[in-house]
């Protein structure tokens, strides 16, 4: 295999690889991330950009509906349960709608303390 690949299992001696075998690319999964991170970050400007009244409204409403209490019970759960989606949006969502960095830093980093805490008791 070329240096960017890696078995997941071993290999045994006198067989052959086929094209079947696990194996892992790490290229593929390097080109991934960077293109999951460019297309955040692309959005993330045109939503500055075009968007930012409209963004701070709705963060606005959303954190006065669900307040500090709601983000530490969202974040606590996400944490807790295994799932494919992360809570950062949510964080975003805090910050724009007028919460305090260092309170939603302390929220989200408690919640995930004690989901530590719950999953490891």
């Amino acid at each position: 295999p070329a240096w960017s690949e890696i078995a997941l299992l071993p290999h045994i001696e006198g067989e052959e690889d086929s094209p079947t075998s696990p194996l892992i690319s790490w290229r593929k999964i390097g080109l991934k991330i960077a293109l999951v991170i460019s297309l955040f970050v692309v959005i993330t400007i045109i939503l500055e950009r075009y968007a930012e009244q409209s963004v701070s409204k709705v963060s606005k409403s959303i954190m006065e509906g669900i307040g500090l209490p709601g983000l530490f019970i969202f974040v606590l759960c996400a944490d807790l349960m295994p799932q494919p989606f992360t809570y950062v949006p949510l964080i975003f969502i805090a910050v724009k709608g007028d919460v305090a960095k260092q309170l939603v830093f302390m929220t989200c980093a408690s919640a995930s303390y004690l989901a530590a805490l719950i999953g490891y008791g």
